[in-house]
């Protein structure tokens, strides 16, 4: 297979992945799960007394670019 049809399939599988929707109940579940196993670890990553919780959700923070 040569460069050029590598970097196409390459294209259409990243497209793909941009094109996907997760709807909001998948994301909400597994934020939760993310803060939870950080929240446990309970080590010098743990955010800092007083900082809040959960994140503000910005819209630009939804997508990966570059």
């Amino acid at each position: 297979m040569k460069n050029k049809e590598l970097n196409n399939i390459l294209d259409q599988v990243t497209a793909g992945i941009r094109a996907e929707q997760v709807d909001d109940a998948t994301v909400s579940d597994a934020t939760e799960r993310v803060w939870a196993r950080l929240a446990s670890e309970g080590d010098a990553r743990a955010p800092m007394a007083g900082a809040p919780v959960m994140p503000v959700r910005d819209a630009a923070a939804d997508r990966i670019e570059g």
